[in-house]
Protein backbone atom coordinates (compact mmCIF):
# COMPACT_ATOMS: atom_id res chain seq x y z
CA UNK A 1 0.00 0.00 0.00
CA UNK A 2 1.49 3.36 -0.93
CA UNK A 3 2.16 5.69 2.40
CA UNK A 4 -0.30 8.53 2.69
CA UNK A 5 0.80 12.32 2.03
CA UNK A 6 1.95 13.95 4.91
CA UNK A 7 -0.41 16.53 5.72
CA UNK A 8 0.03 20.12 4.83
CA UNK A 9 1.65 21.08 7.93
CA UNK A 10 4.30 18.78 7.76
CA UNK A 11 5.38 19.13 4.66
CA UNK A 12 9.13 20.24 4.41
CA UNK A 13 10.20 24.27 4.20
CA UNK A 14 11.05 24.98 0.82
CA UNK A 15 14.46 25.66 -0.09
CA UNK A 16 15.61 29.65 0.51
CA UNK A 17 15.78 31.01 -3.22
CA UNK A 18 19.45 30.51 -4.56
CA UNK A 19 21.04 34.08 -4.82
CA UNK A 20 22.13 34.69 -8.74
CA UNK A 21 25.67 36.24 -9.39
CA UNK A 22 26.92 37.63 -12.25
CA UNK A 23 30.18 36.20 -14.05
CA UNK A 24 31.22 38.80 -16.67
CA UNK A 25 34.85 39.91 -17.59
CA UNK A 26 36.88 41.00 -20.33
CA UNK A 27 40.19 40.76 -21.50
CA UNK A 28 43.88 42.19 -20.36
CA UNK A 29 46.89 42.86 -21.40
CA UNK A 30 49.22 41.43 -18.45
CA UNK A 31 48.83 38.14 -17.65
CA UNK A 32 49.39 38.14 -13.84
CA UNK A 33 45.75 40.20 -13.92
CA UNK A 34 44.08 37.69 -16.30
CA UNK A 35 45.33 34.85 -14.41
CA UNK A 36 44.24 36.78 -10.83
CA UNK A 37 40.70 36.78 -12.55
CA UNK A 38 40.72 33.79 -13.87
CA UNK A 39 41.53 31.87 -10.48
CA UNK A 40 38.53 33.78 -8.38
CA UNK A 41 36.10 32.86 -11.43
CA UNK A 42 37.71 29.13 -10.84
CA UNK A 43 36.97 29.35 -7.17
CA UNK A 44 33.69 31.13 -7.46
CA UNK A 45 32.18 28.54 -10.18
CA UNK A 46 32.87 25.94 -7.10
CA UNK A 47 30.52 26.93 -5.19
CA UNK A 48 27.13 25.08 -4.05
CA UNK A 49 25.24 27.54 -2.97
CA UNK A 50 25.07 30.09 -5.40
CA UNK A 51 23.60 30.48 -9.11
CA UNK A 52 26.43 32.12 -11.20
CA UNK A 53 25.11 33.10 -15.21
CA UNK A 54 27.97 32.99 -17.67
CA UNK A 55 27.31 36.25 -19.78
CA UNK A 56 28.85 34.81 -22.84
CA UNK A 57 25.61 33.48 -23.40
CA UNK A 58 23.91 36.77 -22.93
CA UNK A 59 26.53 38.61 -24.66
CA UNK A 60 25.80 36.05 -28.13
CA UNK A 61 28.59 33.50 -27.18
CA UNK A 62 26.98 30.10 -28.75
CA UNK A 63 25.69 27.24 -26.84
CA UNK A 64 24.09 27.86 -23.51
CA UNK A 65 26.71 27.03 -20.74
CA UNK A 66 25.15 27.22 -17.58
CA UNK A 67 24.46 23.93 -15.53
CA UNK A 68 20.80 23.79 -16.16
CA UNK A 69 21.24 23.95 -19.69
CA UNK A 70 24.25 21.21 -19.44
CA UNK A 71 21.74 18.64 -17.03
CA UNK A 72 18.87 19.18 -19.69
CA UNK A 73 21.45 17.94 -22.60
CA UNK A 74 23.00 15.18 -20.51
CA UNK A 75 19.64 14.10 -19.41
CA UNK A 76 18.47 13.79 -22.76
CA UNK A 77 21.53 11.90 -23.83
CA UNK A 78 20.87 9.27 -21.05
CA UNK A 79 17.25 8.95 -22.54
CA UNK A 80 18.10 7.63 -25.57
CA UNK A 81 20.50 5.69 -24.02
CA UNK A 82 18.04 4.02 -22.11
CA UNK A 83 16.02 4.14 -25.59
CA UNK A 84 18.73 2.20 -27.41
CA UNK A 85 18.64 5.73 -29.76
CA UNK A 86 22.57 4.98 -29.78
CA UNK A 87 23.16 7.93 -32.66
CA UNK A 88 21.08 10.84 -30.19
CA UNK A 89 22.62 9.65 -27.03
CA UNK A 90 25.99 9.74 -28.58
CA UNK A 91 25.89 13.36 -29.90
CA UNK A 92 24.13 14.97 -26.66
CA UNK A 93 26.39 13.16 -24.39
CA UNK A 94 29.26 13.75 -25.92
CA UNK A 95 28.61 17.74 -26.24
CA UNK A 96 27.84 17.55 -22.81
CA UNK A 97 31.30 16.18 -21.82
CA UNK A 98 32.87 18.59 -24.19
CA UNK A 99 31.23 21.42 -22.49
CA UNK A 100 31.35 20.42 -18.86
CA UNK A 101 34.65 19.39 -18.73
CA UNK A 102 36.36 22.90 -19.12
CA UNK A 103 34.51 24.30 -16.20
CA UNK A 104 35.45 23.85 -12.25
CA UNK A 105 32.04 23.94 -10.76
CA UNK A 106 30.65 21.62 -13.56
CA UNK A 107 33.01 18.39 -13.51
CA UNK A 108 30.19 16.63 -11.58
CA UNK A 109 28.08 16.70 -14.56
CA UNK A 110 30.73 15.74 -16.97
CA UNK A 111 31.87 12.92 -15.28
CA UNK A 112 28.51 11.77 -15.21
CA UNK A 113 28.23 12.21 -18.94
CA UNK A 114 31.83 10.91 -19.60
CA UNK A 115 30.99 7.77 -17.60
CA UNK A 116 27.43 6.83 -19.29
CA UNK A 117 29.44 7.39 -22.71
CA UNK A 118 31.95 4.89 -22.35
CA UNK A 119 29.44 1.86 -21.01
CA UNK A 120 27.24 3.14 -24.13
CA UNK A 121 30.49 2.70 -26.12
CA UNK A 122 31.52 -0.21 -24.43
CA UNK A 123 28.25 -2.25 -24.77
CA UNK A 124 28.70 -1.47 -28.61
CA UNK A 125 31.62 -2.70 -28.42
CA UNK A 126 33.51 0.44 -29.50
CA UNK A 127 36.50 -1.10 -27.45
CA UNK A 128 38.88 2.19 -28.14
CA UNK A 129 35.94 5.00 -27.62
CA UNK A 130 35.23 3.44 -24.50
CA UNK A 131 38.61 3.30 -23.29
CA UNK A 132 39.24 7.39 -24.97
CA UNK A 133 36.25 8.12 -22.43
CA UNK A 134 37.40 6.73 -19.64
CA UNK A 135 41.13 8.79 -20.09
CA UNK A 136 39.19 11.64 -20.20
CA UNK A 137 36.98 10.85 -17.32
CA UNK A 138 40.07 10.13 -14.99
CA UNK A 139 41.69 13.26 -15.89
CA UNK A 140 39.12 14.94 -13.89
CA UNK A 141 38.50 12.29 -11.19
CA UNK A 142 41.61 9.88 -10.54
CA UNK A 143 39.60 7.95 -8.08
CA UNK A 144 36.51 7.52 -10.00
CA UNK A 145 34.95 3.84 -9.53
CA UNK A 146 32.11 1.93 -11.65
CA UNK A 147 29.40 1.53 -9.11
CA UNK A 148 28.14 -1.95 -9.15
CA UNK A 149 25.26 -1.64 -10.97
CA UNK A 150 27.05 -0.47 -13.82
CA UNK A 151 30.19 -2.64 -13.61
CA UNK A 152 29.45 -4.48 -16.43
CA UNK A 153 32.52 -6.81 -17.10
CA UNK A 154 33.03 -4.88 -20.70
CA UNK A 155 32.66 -1.76 -18.87
CA UNK A 156 35.20 -3.06 -15.88
CA UNK A 157 38.00 -3.94 -18.36
CA UNK A 158 37.71 -0.48 -20.56
CA UNK A 159 38.26 1.48 -17.33
CA UNK A 160 40.86 -0.79 -16.33
CA UNK A 161 42.78 -0.48 -19.73
CA UNK A 162 42.25 3.52 -19.19
CA UNK A 163 43.83 3.72 -15.79
CA UNK A 164 46.57 1.85 -17.52
CA UNK A 165 46.82 4.29 -20.07
CA UNK A 166 47.23 7.36 -17.50
CA UNK A 167 49.80 5.44 -15.29
CA UNK A 168 52.01 5.18 -18.09
CA UNK A 169 51.57 7.88 -20.19
CA UNK A 170 55.36 9.43 -20.23
CA UNK A 171 55.57 13.58 -20.18
CA UNK A 172 55.15 15.22 -23.11
CA UNK A 173 54.93 19.52 -24.39
CA UNK A 174 52.49 21.59 -24.99
CA UNK A 175 52.38 25.21 -26.29
CA UNK A 176 49.47 27.53 -26.74
CA UNK A 177 48.78 30.77 -28.49
CA UNK A 178 46.13 33.23 -29.01
CA UNK A 179 45.59 35.98 -31.64
CA UNK A 180 45.66 39.20 -29.79
CA UNK A 181 43.94 38.50 -26.82
CA UNK A 182 45.25 37.23 -23.43
CA UNK A 183 43.60 33.64 -22.79
CA UNK A 184 42.97 31.68 -19.51
CA UNK A 185 44.30 27.76 -20.44
CA UNK A 186 42.18 25.14 -18.81
CA UNK A 187 43.65 21.45 -18.95
CA UNK A 188 41.27 18.80 -18.17
CA UNK A 189 39.40 21.23 -16.34
CA UNK A 190 41.97 23.03 -14.01
CA UNK A 191 43.24 26.74 -14.28
CA UNK A 192 47.05 25.93 -15.74
CA UNK A 193 48.18 29.46 -16.73
CA UNK A 194 47.40 32.13 -19.75
CA UNK A 195 48.31 32.44 -23.00
CA UNK A 196 51.41 32.64 -24.09
CA UNK A 197 50.96 29.04 -22.43
CA UNK A 198 54.14 26.41 -22.41
CA UNK A 199 54.06 23.60 -20.00
CA UNK A 200 57.12 20.63 -20.76
CA UNK A 201 55.79 17.54 -18.64
CA UNK A 202 51.75 16.94 -19.60
CA UNK A 203 51.28 13.39 -19.33
CA UNK A 204 51.12 12.19 -22.96
CA UNK A 205 47.42 10.96 -24.45
CA UNK A 206 43.92 12.49 -24.45
CA UNK A 207 43.38 15.62 -22.41
CA UNK A 208 40.29 18.25 -22.72
CA UNK A 209 41.65 21.82 -23.38
CA UNK A 210 39.33 25.12 -22.85
CA UNK A 211 40.95 28.43 -23.69
CA UNK A 212 38.59 31.15 -22.15
CA UNK A 213 38.74 35.24 -23.45
CA UNK A 214 36.21 37.14 -21.59
CA UNK A 215 34.32 39.16 -24.19
CA UNK A 216 34.99 35.90 -26.93
CA UNK A 217 33.42 33.07 -27.47
CA UNK A 218 35.25 29.78 -25.32
CA UNK A 219 37.30 27.59 -27.74
CA UNK A 220 37.13 23.98 -26.39
CA UNK A 221 38.48 20.87 -27.61
CA UNK A 222 39.88 17.56 -27.11
CA UNK A 223 43.77 17.54 -27.38
CA UNK A 224 46.19 13.86 -28.08
CA UNK A 225 49.71 14.45 -26.76
CA UNK A 226 52.36 12.04 -28.17
CA UNK A 227 55.06 11.65 -25.38
CA UNK A 228 58.29 13.60 -25.98
CA UNK A 229 57.23 15.96 -28.58
CA UNK A 230 55.66 19.20 -28.61
CA UNK A 231 52.20 19.93 -29.75
CA UNK A 232 51.68 23.80 -30.58
CA UNK A 233 48.37 25.38 -31.17
CA UNK A 234 47.37 28.48 -32.20
CA UNK A 235 43.83 29.95 -31.92
CA UNK A 236 42.21 32.95 -32.88
CA UNK A 237 38.97 33.53 -30.64
CA UNK A 238 35.80 34.30 -31.67
CA UNK A 239 34.32 37.88 -30.79
CA UNK A 240 31.01 37.28 -28.53
CA UNK A 241 28.17 39.22 -30.61
CA UNK A 242 27.62 41.61 -28.22
CA UNK A 243 31.32 41.97 -26.62
CA UNK A 244 31.14 46.08 -27.37
CA UNK A 245 27.89 46.14 -25.12
CA UNK A 246 30.03 45.18 -22.26
CA UNK A 247 33.06 47.39 -23.59
CA UNK A 248 30.34 49.86 -22.66
CA UNK A 249 29.26 48.81 -19.52
CA UNK A 250 33.24 48.03 -18.30
CA UNK A 251 34.18 51.67 -19.12
CA UNK A 252 31.36 53.29 -16.84
CA UNK A 253 32.68 52.29 -13.73
CA UNK A 254 34.04 53.91 -11.31
CA UNK A 255 38.07 54.55 -10.83
CA UNK A 256 37.74 53.35 -7.32
CA UNK A 257 36.50 50.44 -6.31
CA UNK A 258 37.05 50.90 -3.01
CA UNK A 259 35.55 54.22 -2.34
CA UNK A 260 34.69 55.76 -5.50
CA UNK A 261 30.78 56.37 -6.15
CA UNK A 262 28.88 53.26 -7.53
CA UNK A 263 28.38 54.41 -11.06
CA UNK A 264 25.92 53.40 -13.95
CA UNK A 265 27.94 50.72 -15.12
CA UNK A 266 26.56 48.25 -12.10
CA UNK A 267 23.30 49.01 -12.84
CA UNK A 268 23.34 48.25 -16.79
CA UNK A 269 25.00 45.25 -15.90
CA UNK A 270 22.49 44.27 -13.38
CA UNK A 271 19.68 44.72 -16.07
CA UNK A 272 21.73 42.68 -18.13
CA UNK A 273 22.44 39.91 -16.06
CA UNK A 274 19.23 40.11 -13.78
CA UNK A 275 21.77 39.08 -10.79
CA UNK A 276 21.75 40.04 -7.27
CA UNK A 277 25.70 40.38 -6.59
CA UNK A 278 28.69 41.60 -8.85
CA UNK A 279 32.06 41.63 -7.00
CA UNK A 280 34.25 44.26 -9.16
CA UNK A 281 37.95 44.17 -9.38
CA UNK A 282 40.85 46.06 -10.63
CA UNK A 283 44.69 45.93 -10.81
CA UNK A 284 47.35 48.55 -10.83
CA UNK A 285 51.41 47.28 -11.36
CA UNK A 286 51.30 45.38 -7.76
CA UNK A 287 47.99 45.47 -6.16
CA UNK A 288 44.24 43.88 -6.79
CA UNK A 289 41.47 45.65 -5.67
CA UNK A 290 38.01 44.34 -4.94
CA UNK A 291 34.51 45.74 -4.01
CA UNK A 292 31.41 43.30 -3.03
CA UNK A 293 28.58 44.61 -4.40
CA UNK A 294 24.72 44.16 -3.65
CA UNK A 295 23.55 45.01 -7.16
CA UNK A 296 19.70 44.76 -5.45
CA UNK A 297 20.40 47.81 -3.25
CA UNK A 298 23.87 49.22 -5.71
CA UNK A 299 25.88 49.08 -2.74
CA UNK A 300 29.09 48.25 -1.42
CA UNK A 301 29.53 45.45 1.30
CA UNK A 302 33.13 45.34 1.55
CA UNK A 303 36.26 45.85 -0.19
CA UNK A 304 39.83 44.99 -0.24
CA UNK A 305 42.97 45.07 -1.24
CA UNK A 306 45.47 42.31 -1.58
CA UNK A 307 49.07 42.21 -3.39
CA UNK A 308 48.88 41.18 -7.35
CA UNK A 309 52.14 39.26 -7.08
CA UNK A 310 54.03 37.39 -9.84
CA UNK A 311 51.67 35.41 -11.22
CA UNK A 312 48.13 36.80 -9.97
CA UNK A 313 46.62 33.52 -8.59
CA UNK A 314 47.37 33.85 -5.22
CA UNK A 315 45.71 37.08 -5.14
CA UNK A 316 42.43 36.00 -7.20
CA UNK A 317 41.92 33.69 -4.79
CA UNK A 318 42.69 35.35 -1.47
CA UNK A 319 40.50 38.42 -2.33
CA UNK A 320 37.30 36.38 -3.13
CA UNK A 321 37.90 34.71 0.22
CA UNK A 322 38.72 37.85 2.29
CA UNK A 323 35.67 39.41 0.69
CA UNK A 324 33.35 36.74 1.91
CA UNK A 325 35.02 35.85 5.16
CA UNK A 326 32.55 36.42 8.49
CA UNK A 327 29.87 38.50 6.67
CA UNK A 328 26.83 39.52 9.04
CA UNK A 329 23.84 37.11 8.79
CA UNK A 330 22.10 40.51 7.41
CA UNK A 331 23.32 40.96 4.84
CA UNK A 332 20.54 39.52 2.38
CA UNK A 333 21.78 36.61 0.04
CA UNK A 334 25.64 36.45 1.37
CA UNK A 335 26.09 33.03 1.94
CA UNK A 336 29.15 31.14 3.11
CA UNK A 337 30.75 27.90 1.32
CA UNK A 338 33.53 25.25 2.34
CA UNK A 339 36.79 25.66 1.01
CA UNK A 340 37.40 24.92 -2.60
CA UNK A 341 40.45 22.16 -3.18
CA UNK A 342 44.11 22.53 -2.47
CA UNK A 343 45.51 24.79 -5.44
CA UNK A 344 47.35 22.78 -7.91
CA UNK A 345 51.34 23.87 -8.21
CA UNK A 346 51.10 26.41 -10.85
CA UNK A 347 50.36 49.55 -15.28
CA UNK A 348 47.08 50.29 -16.60
CA UNK A 349 43.95 49.95 -14.82
CA UNK A 350 41.40 47.68 -16.51
CA UNK A 351 37.92 46.94 -14.66
CA UNK A 352 36.37 43.33 -13.88
CA UNK A 353 32.67 42.50 -12.54
CA UNK A 354 33.11 38.51 -11.43
CA UNK A 355 29.58 36.20 -9.37
CA UNK A 356 30.25 35.77 -5.64
CA UNK A 357 32.07 33.29 -3.46
CA UNK A 358 31.94 32.53 0.30
CA UNK A 359 34.64 31.07 2.40
CA UNK A 360 35.89 29.14 5.28
CA UNK A 361 38.26 29.37 8.00
CA UNK A 362 41.36 27.44 8.11
CA UNK A 363 44.94 28.54 8.15
CA UNK A 364 45.87 32.23 8.61
CA UNK A 365 48.70 33.94 6.16
CA UNK A 366 49.50 37.01 7.07
CA UNK A 367 49.72 39.26 3.56
CA UNK A 368 49.74 42.60 2.73
CA UNK A 369 46.18 43.46 2.67
CA UNK A 370 43.80 46.62 3.12
CA UNK A 371 39.87 45.82 4.35
CA UNK A 372 36.96 47.85 3.95
CA UNK A 373 33.41 46.63 5.81
CA UNK A 374 30.82 49.32 5.17
CA UNK A 375 27.72 50.01 7.28
CA UNK A 376 24.31 49.67 6.44
CA UNK A 377 23.30 52.96 7.22
CA UNK A 378 25.78 54.98 6.42
CA UNK A 379 27.67 52.61 3.10
CA UNK A 380 30.60 55.58 2.60
CA UNK A 381 32.46 55.36 5.98
CA UNK A 382 34.75 52.56 5.99
CA UNK A 383 34.74 50.62 9.37
CA UNK A 384 38.19 49.23 9.67
CA UNK A 385 41.19 50.35 6.96
CA UNK A 386 45.48 49.87 6.99
CA UNK A 387 47.83 48.12 5.61
CA UNK A 388 48.71 45.26 7.62
CA UNK A 389 46.07 42.41 7.75
CA UNK A 390 45.40 38.31 7.67
CA UNK A 391 44.26 36.40 4.74
CA UNK A 392 42.69 33.15 5.37
CA UNK A 393 43.88 30.27 3.36
CA UNK A 394 42.75 26.63 3.10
Amino acid sequence: MPAAAAPDDEAPAAAPPVPVVVLAAHPLPRGNMVSAIWSARAVIEQHPALQPIDLSARLGGGRPMDPGAIRALLDEGKAAYDAADVGEAEKDLSIAALIASGRPGQQPLAIEALSTLARLRAARKDEEGAVRAFVRLLRLAPGFDLPPEQASPSARARLDAARAIIEGARPARLRVVTEGVVAAVFIDGRLRGVTPFYLADLPSGTHHLRIAADGHRDDMTLVDLEPGRETRLQIALLDSEKAALFDQIVSALPDDVVEGEIGPGLRDLKALAFAEQALVLAATADTLSGALVDLKALRRVRAVRVALGRDGVEAGRDLVRELYRGLSPREPGLVAAPPDPAPEKQGTTRWWLWGSIAAGVAVAVAVPLALWAFDEEDPGVPRQGGTGGVVIRF
